[in-house]
């Protein structure tokens, strides 16, 4: 048989329901087949990511924390380098090579370049024309050089040149040639658009959308704000609710926690100018005597109410008897069993050092357990439905008029914000209220369930 004759005979015994119950072979099977006939006759040109389509970087750039995070959310493990223009690829930048480079040194790219040209003992140049490939080129002949130069990513060429230089039109991966012989796409963890050449099709997540990781670590480069931006509260709430025991029970109940994070906990900031009038009270009183030359948020043996996330800078430990000491960064934790114990001491003394600035994010006790018992409210109720008559509420009180569940759960004032929390309804009054379905009092849980001092 020839190969279209081939083809026709597997499509007979895929498609008519007789044929498939003989021979077995399925549609999955039929698109498979077909796949592995119809990828040696496609070229480069037919499947490659064009030039313009590509992330790319040029030479001269700086690494900054900035194009690092570019660099993470982007997701690819290879990333060609150019100099002056896109067409001219000059090198290329592995992804894991920047797992060895320290954001606050701003190295240029052209360096790691380097470096990686002289472990290789080839130049950069050389490197690149083995990677060169002609964009009419037959896949079948493109999976040998893939295999041959061990090699994930070649660069498509035309036949002309532009001032004696070869002229890159765009990449091929290895997984192209994949996708093209599997007559499928292949969708990873990373991938944020199915295709790169069509952006707009972006990859359906049926689950719960998956956090960028790189909101978390943002936030150790942002300038310090008093102010959590929307971005870093949901990354912290992500961090909490995955890492600590005691926000665990927000999972299913975030409106809560981001009303806790965003309106009832304090963002403290030390070493940064103009707060020395605004420590005191922030971080309690400052012992300049035990910590000349920091200010202490936590004594060993004192006890506190206070659990406290490190969102920028650094923190120094001094615990046991010989006060050994040791440095915390940002996403740390301290304290926060006192979250769940009415009384809770520390057994260390944490000293932010004035010789570095530090950001840290501070909720009490009372302000935790206040979240807890609006997170049963908004368990109760559920999340669209407190989202959804949050909003009606808040037109409500812009009208002057009042509930009764509602002057229950009343905004806090600026002394407030500070010192103690507003009350929520007690689980026993939201019982009492809703006992009864389709009753007046239902109706008004409904209606008048207020934390909107919780909402972000």
């Amino acid at each position: 048989y020839s190969q279209q004759e081939l083809k026709q005979l597997i499509s007979l015994h895929c498609e008519d329901p007789d044929a498939v119950e003989e021979s077995g072979l399925t549609r999955e099977d039929h698109k498979l087949i077909t796949g592995v006939f119809d990828y040696k006759e496609k070229r480069v040109m037919d499947v490659m990511t064009k030039t313009v389509n590509v992330f790319m970087l040029e030479e001269k750039t700086r690494l900054s924390p900035q194009v690092m995070l570019q660099i993470y959310r982007m997701g690819f493990t290879r990333i060609p380098v150019y100099r002056e223009y896109r067409e001219n690829i000059v090198g290329l930048l592995y992804t894991k090579d920047l797992i060895l480079i320290d954001p606050d040194d701003d190295v240029e790219l052209s360096t790691i370049i380097s470096l990686r040209e002289a472990a290789q003992e080839e130049a950069a140049e050389k490197s690149i024309l083995k990677m060169l490939v002609n964009d009419t080129t037959k896949l079948d002949v493109v999976m040998k050089m893939f295999k041959a130069r061990c090699s994930h990513m070649l660069f498509a060429t035309s036949s002309g040149e532009v001032d004696g230089a070869v002229t890159v039109t765009g990449i091929i991966t290895l997984e192209d040639v994949l996708e093209e012989l599997l007559n499928d796409e292949i969708i990873d963890e990373s991938d944020n658009v199915v295709d790169t050449n069509h952006p707009e099709q972006t990859v359906v997540v049926p689950k719960k959308k998956r956090l960028d990781l790189s909101r978390i670590f943002e936030n150790m480069y942002l300038p310090f704000s008093q102010q959590l931006s929307v971005d870093e509260a949901s990354a912290v709430v992500a961090y909490l609710v995955a890492s600590t025991a005691e926000f665990k029970l927000f999972k299913e109940c975030e409106i809560a926690l981001l009303g806790l994070i965003n309106n009832h906990s304090e963002v403290v900031e030390i070493g940064c100018e103009d707060d020395d009038e605004s420590l005191a009270s922030s971080v309690g009183s400052t012992n300049r005597n035990d910590a000349p030359t920091g200010t202490t948020i936590y004594k060993q043996g004192e006890a506190t109410d206070k659990f406290t996330l490190i969102l920028q800078g650094k923190v120094m430990i001094e615990s046991g008897f010989e006060r050994f000491q040791s440095s915390l960064g940002p996403w740390s934790k301290l304290c926060e069993k006192a979250l769940s114990r009415e009384t809770h001491v520390p057994d260390f003394t944490a000293t932010v050092m004035t010789s570095q600035p530090c950001r840290l994010l501070q909720v009490s006790r009372s302000s935790y357990v206040a979240a807890v018992r609006a997170a049963k409210v908004e368990a109760r109720v559920g999340k669209l439905h407190v989202m959804k008559q949050l909003t009606k509420g808040c037109k409500t009180n812009n009208n002057g008029s009042s509930s009764n569940l509602a002057n229950q759960v009343q905004a806090p004032t600026h002394q407030q914000h500070q010192h103690q929390p507003p009350t929520y309804p007690s689980p026993d009054q939201i019982d009492s209220t809703t006992s009864t379905p389709g009753s007046s009092g239902h109706q008004d849980i409904e209606m008048e369930v207020e934390m909107k001092h919780l909402l972000p």
